[in-house]
């Protein structure tokens, strides 16, 4: 960077970058931002794998850490804590640091289908994090139906597959209306459509990971 702009027109500090009122060209100025750029979107992740090593070998050392960062200590367990949830290979440079966060406490497998249907859907923080909070499956094929999986001729079945699956068989007519209200999340579905449901209906409620 010091390359870029002299070290006698440039100050980088912890609260600001001053750049000494030097008239820069696009390309200076670009050129100048990447690094940047680059170590907002990893400082977290970096910080956490540094403090992730330090502390292994050093368990003792968190009041250096803090002198050294300046951060407070729970902000320390919560960057390390993440590094170790999240390793590196499952890491999405598409999404946020703290898109991972929301799915660190969560089984590996688990978490990565959060991710990546974040990614899919281009989810911000919030969003994930109310979709993770409602558990809410996501219709596939609200017309499938399924005439070699053993169930009698003529029955449809409806899966809602994400997180949770609710498997729905019955007769074809009634399938459409509970397919539409499924979509308003699994908790809703489960406490409000099923026990609504008649004897022709069945619904296999079950946790499955695809």
């Amino acid at each position: 960077m010091s390359e870029l702009v002299p070290a006698a027109e440039q100050v980088l500090t912890p609260v600001g970058l001053d750049l000494g009122g030097r008239d820069l060209d696009w390309d200076t100025f670009v050129a100048l931002g990447e690094p940047l750029c680059r170590a907002a979107k990893g400082a977290n992740w970096w910080l956490g794998d540094w403090l992730g090593y330090a502390l292994t070998r050093w368990p003792d050392r968190y009041e250096q850490a803090e002198a050294m960062t300046g951060l407070a200590r729970q902000t320390l367990y919560d960057v390390k804590w993440v590094a170790e949830s999240v390793g590196v290979s499952r890491r999405r440079e598409t999404l946020e640091w703290s898109h991972h966060k929301e799915v660190a406490g969560l089984p590996d497998e688990l978490a990565d289908r959060w991710l990546d249907q974040a990614e899919r859907s281009g989810w911000s923080v919030a969003e994930l994090r109310a979709a993770v909070k409602r558990g809410a499956p996501e219709l596939v094929d609200a017309s499938a139906t399924d005439t070699d999986s053993g169930e009698d001729e003529g029955e449809g079945v409806v899966e809602l597959a994400a997180l949770v699956t609710y498997t729905i068989v019955g007769p074809p007519d009634a399938l459409s209306e509970i397919a539409e209200v499924a979509m308003s999340g699994a908790n809703w579905l489960r406490s409000q459509v099923c026990p609504a449901l008649d004897d022709s209906v069945s619904v296999d409620y079950k946790y499955r990971l695809r």
